[in-house]
């Protein structure tokens, strides 16, 4: 045998071994499969879900008979009626519905089971419908919102309330809170204004913010050219002259009538007595201009100070007005009208012509379009988000060009943000705080497994319809850089309030950004703020990086020492500390909700 013979020969056997330990570290799906009869029997239902969830995983279609091992086989294979007999028994049957939609499909659990558990969902349904539309005990009455309408001059400046970013100019009708707020209007090439505004209970307030370009930096302004001063006699100034000389010009000896002091240069002439009464005015006016040089000096050092380290002092990405108009039709698409705006697109509720299906449909904004390589991957993502097939998932249906335009087709959801809700009602009651954030780990937990992370996890991202479902929107779509955070071109793509440390260096991002994020949302759901707020983006994204959270002693809102441990392990600064993915999570979540009633009273293990 050659030494090349051998040496491929001992390769093989290398390879081989590894994947048969590879194979053995891995827990088959059968062993899954029966683990999860096991616990289901032992009404451990939040753990038998978890092993169903595997089993099917791996295996997803119900089957008859199926090989497990060679010589055993497994008879009425149905982890999809499993799952959804557990997740009845967690109190979650609509969920438990679309998989008991596939189990029925494929008729492999007795017809006498699948029939008498979806009576079961069937009445569980009716009677969450009833509670909800049972009248609610009196309250003590919330004082009427008041409304908010923001525009700026130019428009399409980034609008931000008390912190929290609400989009771009032209806002409104808002909804807000009476009282005194303060508006921030960011836009590229112009200087940040902020604006207190008072909106009274019911009313409706209109604030129009003027915003000033900056000024051009002193590099680039042409030098001004020096002029001579006058002589006594001389009724014209001299005219300036073209190239400064070598040395400075001669200024011709003053007289005593004409005293000025030397280096103050005028351009106009000027008598000994306008001279003596004009000196101490430009005196005055050279002092303040040097202190209020001095003040921008220092604030500017301030603000860089607390910049995070970047190469090359990143901004936020605030992009220009919406491409298309209400009306317009788009692909097979008529647009009728704007469900949403925010800092890359506008969403539109659209109607498609063959068949009349309402969507919404959503379009970059005009300024997003020059880029190319973003046109790109809008279309590759949204392509991506069709894969994404999961009741907690906002479905995509297409994506497409129309004439230079890219857009996307998407399930129309009729309901409320999570942000406007949060507006209206937080801090949310401890039960229904749990519920949301145990759907949104849901579909986490499906879209890691697709490889898709969300990166751009946020209360306005998750709607919550009428009936109580929580769907989380813009999977995929979020991924349309590379790296978001900073990125190349130093555009911050995230939303700070929510963004995990790990953003500011693109190559540490994996799926535990998205888990970082629903920590910061469970957070302020139960405390009814973010625990990071600040006057500028990039103070907000240093203290996720440096402040840790608040301790649960000092919250304005008592949290059981159970659910805080969860809320302080999503947030942790180092990714390794957090879960090491939703799955885990889902299982603390359930395990909570089933115990609820020792919850409240503290006696949750």
């Amino acid at each position: 045998m050659t030494r090349r013979t051998r040496l491929v020969t001992l390769a093989g056997a290398a390879l081989g071994i590894l994947f048969a330990v590879r194979a053995s570290a891995e827990t088959p799906w059968h062993e899954h499969y029966a683990r999860g009869l096991e616990l289901e029997s032992q009404s451990a239902w939040a753990q038998a879900l978890q092993q169903f969830q595997h089993a099917a995983r791996m295996v997803p279609v119900p089957q008859k008979h199926i090989q497990a091992t060679p010589g055993k086989d497994i008879d009425e294979y149905d982890p999809q009626y499993h799952i959804a007999l557990c997740l009845v028994e967690l109190g979650r049957p609509r969920v438990a519905a679309e998989h008991l939609k596939v189990a029925w499909g494929a008729q492999v659990t007795p017809p006498a089971k699948l029939q008498a558990l979806r009576k079961r969902i069937q009445a569980e349904i009716q009677e969450k419908a009833a509670k909800i539309a049972a009248p609610t005990p009196p309250v003590e009455p919330r004082p009427a919102a008041g409304t908010l309408n923001v525009e700026s001059d130019p428009p399409g400046a980034a609008v931000s309330i008390d912190g929290t970013a609400v989009g771009a100019t032209p806002l409104g009708p808002l909804p807000v809170t009476p009282g005194a707020h303060l508006v921030r209007a960011e836009a590229a090439g112009y200087r940040p204004v902020e604006e207190h505004v008072k909106v009274d209970a019911g009313g409706a307030s209109t604030l129009v913010i003027p915003l000033a370009a900056n000024p051009a930096p002193a590099a680039a302004r042409a030098p001004r050219a020096h002029a001579t001063h006058p002589s006594p006699t001389t009724t014209q100034p001299t005219a300036a002259v073209a190239a400064p000389p070598t040395a400075p010009p001669a200024l011709p000896t003053p007289t005593s009538a004409t005293a000025e002091p030397t280096g103050l240069s005028l351009e106009v002439p000027i008598s000994g007595g306008d001279t003596r009464r004009l000196l101490p005015a430009l005196l005055g006016v050279a002092a303040l201009a040097a202190a209020g040089g001095a003040w921008v000096w220092l604030r500017r050092r301030r603000r860089r100070a607390a910049v995070p380290p970047a190469p090359t002092g990143p901004t936020m990405a605030y992009e220009s007005g919406p491409t298309v108009a209400a009306g317009a039709r788009i692909g097979p698409y008529d647009l009728q009208g704007v469900l949403g705006r925010g800092g890359m697109a506008t969403t539109y509720r659209a109607r498609r012509a063959g068949d009349g299906q309402a969507v919404a449909v959503k379009v970059p904004h005009e300024g997003c379009l020059a880029d190319q390589t973003f046109v790109a991957r809008f279309l590759r993502e949204g392509r991506l988000g069709e894969q994404l097939h999961h009741p907690r998932i906002v479905r995509i249906f297409g994506a497409g060009e129309d004439m230079g335009h890219p857009f996307l087709a998407m399930e129309l959801i009729e309901g409320n943000t999570l942000k406007q809700e949060m507006r209206e009602r937080a801090p949310f009651p401890l039960r229904r705080a749990l519920e949301i954030a145990r759907d949104i780990a849901e579909a986490l937990d499906y879209a890691h497994a697709k490889g898709v992370i969300h990166r751009d996890l946020k209360p306005e991202n998750v709607m919550l319809l009428p009936d109580g479902t929580v769907k989380v929107m813009d999977f995929g779509i979020a991924r349309l850089a590379d790296q978001p955070g900073l990125t190349t071109s130093n555009i911050f793509l995230g939303t700070p309030l929510y963004a995990a440390p790990e953003t500011i260096d693109p190559k540490s991002i994996d799926h535990r950004v998205d888990l970082y994020a629903l920590g910061i949302i469970l957070y302020e759901m139960l405390e009814g703020s973010v625990p990071f707020t600040a006057d500028s983006p990039f103070r907000v994204l240093e203290m996720h990086m440096r402040q840790p959270l608040p301790a649960r002693e000092e919250l304005a809102h008592p949290i059981p020492e159970r659910v805080w441990a969860i809320v302080r392990r999503l947030c942790e600064k180092d990714p390794a500390a957090r879960y090491p993915d939703a799955a885990p999570l889902l299982v603390e979540f359930n395990h909570l909700l089933h115990d609820f009633p020792n919850l409240e009273a503290g006696n949750v293990p």
